[in-house]
């Protein structure tokens, strides 16, 4: 088998996945709704896992808001739906603030079409990367070929298909492995380019605290290399010296939209956790059986059930090699390899130890950069593994397997782990999976014998439908609920911009926080783990428990007591949604939706009004006692509403006034009259308010955050493509 052939065959079989998904009209999505917008429908035949909600909660309402929000510029920088307003999420690839989202959505406005493109997109780049990569190691084409299928379309990837920034990590690790392997065998401007384009990616669309963990595998990587170089000293430090400027450039296109990411960490409280909240992602250990199943799960976790169903009996994160490729990596230790190997063994060896070992783990979240949010160290070893595992294919077709005996003693081991620890926990096993896990293990043993190219390619088949394929939570996208009766009744009465708000603790999944850009709807609930300081004091002035997990959740006011309170006339809230017989007498009840009952304030609440008090210049706070409607305002009139920008006419006055709007303070809101900038203050420690100086008609306010300068690493990646096509195609590639 040629490179050629091997990369085509890897082609072909993403192809393949590609096709089945378009065949069926599917997207990838955990469920089908019904729960969260209260409407009872029979049980489907597909797939549902409800672990996976932050894709219906958070990622598609927020892709739903870039291709779809009233934004006034090119990108959506503020979501008015959730949060009384919070800035768009603009990582993880959601945005067109990143440059493949942003051709993606030249073509689809459906934010579940542009999910499912972006990831299966993600998927194969991450087979084409990994085949790259093994190749310039210069493994045999059909090792490239095994790791880079094993990985792109294994259990991993297809576990978290819902968790896409996940999957990009490892992808865009792997673009800069191959890149940076390259780039220090011989440098030239395309590959140097590449990494750079690579660095944007990866930190653009990576999960922020696996980006960090990858950084490690690749800064060692670098160093490992230039040592090995046999380039005399100063090629080596040439090349160091040009790594260091294309990563830079890449970190550089990422600075709008990170700077953004600084200030609300600082106005976050989200850093400031205590240990027992990382060490909840570690696997409970509590005696030797916990551990064999922890490991046995590393070989083959179906056994126990299929591990995206909701009934699957132990947690698992996803981290599995299956037995083809944990059997490979097990073998990889009789091969006689270890001075080429014990790099990638030791990387797996240190993520393994700080998975078991918590003091390890908690050692790497205080002094090396893992404190950005809890993970399972192991994950940080797939990358690792499958490199190990292509090396040991590579070997076994080039030169067998030395040591027979002990290389079919070491196959047998995970059997007999596996049979153990399904004895011990008394568990209802998969008969087909334990067959298939034998028959895998009888294949890979004659193909030690054989070598024959035929039985790895076979394994590799039934390993890519049953541990991947079949992992995969897609359904049509006519099967996914995104309108109701009680959502179409929550819009009519909250047209205008007015918000909902959930009362009570018997709601369930209704209507969770976050889904409100996909409904367009507007509500005071959050998901977020950086809300502002600011909106966690607001949440606890409005509902006794507050927010959740360091901010992270506002889900709903936990009881109606509060709902009279003058703090609430602030709000904009005009419907209270809520399973109880709310008694107030402030409220009227305006239907009853399955159960579900509308209120709606006997007043309406007041989005924007124009206080006519006296107020301070150099005051940045203000505080109102009492009700809004009980502050002495004047007309104020919104002329143009946009997610990012109003105007408003303003009643001119002979003193200074104060104009008020229902929404949460961000310090990247701008106010002017005419060329005059406004001075910009928070109302009640949390609302949005401009100061008006004497005989103002007009005001401008707008949104203006650093994530507005992306187009600049659009525009100069787009540049430096058509360069180097130019160059490839009327000349020679530059090098040094």
């Amino acid at each position: 088998m040629t490179y050629k052939q091997a990369f085509l065959l890897v082609l072909l079989i993403h192809l393949l996945l590609a096709a089945y998904v378009l065949w069926h009209g599917a997207v990838i999505f955990p469920h089908n709704n019904d729960l969260e917008l209260g409407v009872l429908k029979p049980n489907d035949d597909f797939l549902t896992n409800r672990k996976f909600s932050d894709q219906s909660s958070v990622y598609i309402p927020e892709i739903n808001q870039h291709l779809n929000g009233h934004s006034r510029g090119w990108l959506s920088t503020w979501n008015p739906h959730v949060e009384f307003g919070r800035p768009t999420f603009q990582l993880s690839g959601f945005g067109k603030a990143y440059l493949i989202t942003y051709l993606l959505s030249f073509f689809t406005n459906s934010p579940f079409v542009l999910y499912t493109s972006l990831t299966l997109l993600t998927n194969f780049l991450a087979g084409v990367f990994c085949f790259l990569f093994l190749r310039t190691l210069r493994l045999h084409p059909l090792a490239g070929c095994v790791s880079a299928v094993g990985l792109s379309l294994g259990t991993f990837f297809a576990y978290w298909q819902s968790f896409v920034m996940f999957l990009a990590t490892l992808t865009w690790t792997l673009a800069l492995l191959w890149l940076i392997a390259e780039f220090l065998q011989r440098r030239s401007l395309i590959v140097a380019a590449g990494i750079a384009f690579a660095t944007y990616s990866l930190l653009m669309t990576g999960y922020p605290q696996y980006v960090i963990m990858q950084a490690y595998l690749l800064l060692s990587f670098t160093l490992l290399n230039l040592w090995r170089s046999p380039h005399p000293t100063r090629e080596k430090c040439a090349s160091a010296l040009a790594l260091v400027g294309s990563v830079s450039i890449g970190v550089l296109t990422t600075l709008p939209v990170y700077l953004d990411l600084v200030l609300a960490a600082q106005r976050s409280a989200r850093l400031q956790v205590n240990d027992t909240f990382f060490l909840a992602a570690l696997p409970p250990l509590q005696n030797f059986t916990d551990l064999g199943t922890f490991l046995s799960q590393l070989f083959d976790p179906f056994w126990y059930g299929n591990v995206i169903e909701e009934k699957y009996p132990f947690p698992f994160n996803g981290v599995t090699l299956t037995p083809l490729y944990f059997s490979l990596l097990l073998l990889s230790s009789t091969t006689g390899q270890w001075r080429t190997l014990w790099y990638w063994q030791g990387f797996i060896g240190v993520c393994l130890l700080a998975t078991l070992w918590p003091l390890l783990y908690l050692f790497m979240v205080h002094h090396l950069g893992f404190h950005l949010s809890r993970s399972t160290p192991i994950g940080g070893s797939l990358i690792p593994a499958f490199v190990v595992a292509g090396y040991t294919v590579d070997h076994i077709l080039r030169k067998g397997i030395p040591h027979s005996l002990l290389a079919f003693v070491v196959l047998a081991a995970p059997l007999l782990l596996e049979s153990g620890v399904s004895y011990r926990q008394h568990h209802h096993f998969s008969f087909p999976y334990v067959m298939l896990s034998i028959l895998i293990t009888l294949c890979l043993s004659w193909f030690i014998i054989t070598r024959h190219p035929i039985l790895l390619l076979f394994i590799v088949g039934i390993s890519t439908v049953a541990y991947g394929f079949r992992v995969m939570l897609l359904r049509p996208l006519a099967s996914i609920q995104t309108v109701s009766p009680l959502t179409e009744n929550i819009r009519v009465a909250t047209d205008g911009g007015f918000r909902y708000a959930l009362v009570g603790s018997n709601l369930g999944l209704l209507l969770p926080a976050n889904q409100e850009a996909l409904l367009d709807l507007r509500s005071i609930q959050s998901y977020n783990s950086l809300s502002s300081t600011s909106f966690q004091q607001i949440a606890r002035q409005l509902s006794a428990t507050g927010t959740t997990t360091y901010g992270r959740h506002f889900a709903r006011l936990d009881s109606g007591e509060k709902l009279g309170d003058p703090v609430f006339t602030y709000t904009g809230v005009n419907v209270f949604v809520s399973r109880d017989q709310l008694q107030n007498e402030q409220l009227r009840q305006i239907a009853s939706i399955d159960g579900v009952k509308l209120y709606t304030p006997l007043t309406s609440p007041l989005l924007e009004a124009q206080l006519d008090t006296v107020y301070p210049l150099e005051k940045r706070q203000r505080i109102f006692a009492g009700s809004l409607a009980d502050q002495p305002q004047l007309p104020v009139k919104k002329l143009d509403a946009f997610d990012d920008f109003m105007r408003f006419s303003v009643t001119p006055a002979d003193q200074e006034t104060l104009l008020f709007v229902s929404q949460q303070y961000h310090p990247s809101w701008r106010a002017t009259t005419g060329s005059k900038v406004l001075s910009m203050v928070q109302i009640n420690d949390f609302y949005l308010g401009v100061v008006l100086p004497p005989h103002v008609e007009a005001v401008d306010l707008g949104f203006y955050p650093f994530a507005r300068w992306s187009w600049l690493a659009h525009v100069f990646f787009s540049m430096v493509a058509v360069y180097l096509l130019i160059r490839g195609r009327f000349g020679r590639w530059p090098s040094s």
